[in-house]
């Protein structure tokens, strides 16, 4: 009898596989043929093995699974945690890699979810930039996310670009002109005005009144010094002698007397009495 209970107990052994016996190893490990190890950093459990990580994913503290990186960040080499986007580059998705800002754009801080475009006046020819290129003063672009420097233009007649950076939004103050490509307000002279936002400068209602005004008062004052002039010159025909001269050398007027001519006595005609 203790026999053949012998021999059942070595059938049961060679027909039950010995995992059956064996326990399951826990998530974040694989089994060896003598014990559970731990998966490697970067990598978590799969049915069979450990498995790594995709890109934008890191592995759990145990290893258990991968976890996407939040946006803006991407696993770091070993996949064992994330890291901030660098200076010119972005990521808008979770469990997404890095990627590089495009020409007309730029990223000027880690961590950025997207990039931006170079604001008007300024240019960016190159990808992965963290600043765009001024276009400098008196200049300025006709949009955001211009890509090379031929972009840059002049400013509009009525703006002013005073700044290496300039949006051309700048307009130009009441009595100053700023023509095209202008840096800095021109101040109007005292005889001209203009309204804001223009490009030149036009002569005053004011200045063509004290135009008029000034010929006015010259015109009358020389006519009036005409008539003054005239009436003097008048007066002057039936004024009087200042002075009487007197005279007394008498002999000088005997002989002014004897310069007149006597008169002739008249001969008389009778007419025959």
């Amino acid at each position: 009898m203790n026999h053949n209970r012998s021999i059942l107990f070595f059938i049961v052994l060679v027909l039950v596989p010995l995992s059956k016996c064996c326990s399951i190893c826990p998530i974040g490990t694989i089994s060896d043929p003598v014990n559970c190890q731990n998966c490697w950093k970067g990598f978590c459990t799969n049915i069979k093995d450990c498995r790594t990580c995709e890109n934008g994913f890191y592995s759990s503290s145990n290893r258990s699974i991968c976890i996407p990186c939040e946006k803006g960040f991407e696993n770091n080499q070993e996949h064992s945690g994330c890291v901030e986007c660098q200076l010119g580059y972005f990521n808008s998705k979770m469990g997404s890699r890095c990627l590089a800002c495009a020409s007309g754009h730029y990223s000027p801080m880690i961590a950025m979810t997207a990039c931006d475009k170079c604001p008007k006046g300024s240019y960016q020819n190159k990808p992965a930039t963290w600043k765009c290129n001024a276009c400098g003063k008196g200049k300025t672009t006709d949009n955001k996310g211009s890509k090379q420097d031929s972009d840059c233009v002049s400013c509009n007649e009525g703006t002013y670009c005073n700044k290496t950076i300039n949006s051309g939004d700048n307009v130009c103050p009441k009595n100053y002109k700023c023509p095209a490509g202008c840096s800095n307000p021109i101040k109007c002279s005292l005889i001209r005005k203009s309204q804001k936002g223009m490009g030149s400068c036009a002569l005053s209602v004011e200045f063509f009144l004290i135009l008029f005004s000034t010929i006015g008062f010259i015109v009358l004052v020389v006519v009036a010094g005409i008539i003054r002039y005239r009436k003097i010159q008048e007066r002057k025909k039936f004024k009087r002698p200042d002075k009487i001269e007197y005279y007394s050398d008498f002999s000088k007027l005997e002989e002014k007397r004897d310069l007149v001519p006597k008169p002739q006595a008249k001969e008389v005609v009778y007419s025959g009495f």
